[in-house]
């Protein structure tokens, strides 16, 4: 089960995102000639927070694995590894279809 300073752990680390989104998208308001809008701003920090949130729950997951479940070092890291490799196929499969400006796709895969 999860303590509940893992919870906060990640309540802050979000807060303090948060902040320094806000942040961003004031002084964007602020400063218009740089060429930034506030939508690709917000975009930024939309990317940021959720890759942030994400690391987040896998350290606390990957902290539960290893004493919660009495999972080895080498199975825990070994399946981190697995999943991602799995996403990463996915995604950049994805990407290879969508239009874009690699040889008119998004990744070019020859």
């Amino acid at each position: 089960q999860l303590q509940t300073y893992h919870w906060v752990s990640v309540g802050i680390t979000i807060c303090g995102l948060l902040c320094v989104g806000w942040a961003a998208v004031a002084d964007s308001r602020d400063n218009t000639s740089a060429g930034n809008s506030v939508v690709s701003t917000i975009t930024g920090i939309s990317f940021v927070l959720v890759a942030q949130i994400t690391a987040a729950f896998q350290y606390v997951l990957e902290e539960y694995m290893l004493q919660g479940m009495r999972l080895s070092a080498k199975k825990t890291i070994g399946m981190e590894g697995f999943w991602g490799m799995l996403y990463m196929i996915v995604m950049v499969t994805a990407m290879n279809y969508l239009p874009g400006p690699d040889h008119g796709r998004e990744e070019y895969l020859p």
